[in-house]
């Protein structure tokens, strides 16, 4: 399972983590996510990579607008 972890495309394994911390409640409906810069700091990942992941979440319905606070579930 590990391969088929490594060959998921960076932004779904982000988009999974994120999901799972907002799952957790790590995160809380109305509190803002930490900037691009600090998720692309903490995951070491591209601003790419998290705004589209961010873009994902919103177009998902887990994120509210530009910016990016939780909606409640």
């Amino acid at each position: 399972m590990a391969t088929q972890d490594a060959a998921k495309p960076k932004h779904l394994k982000l988009f999974e983590e994120l999901g799972q911390a907002i799952q957790r409640g790590t995160f809380v409906p109305g509190q803002r996510l930490p900037t691009e810069a600090e998720l692309m700091q903490q995951y070491g990942v591209s601003r790419t990579t998290v705004t589209r992941t961010l873009r994902d979440l919103e177009h998902r319905g887990v994120v509210d607008g530009v910016a990016v606070d939780l909606v409640g579930m």
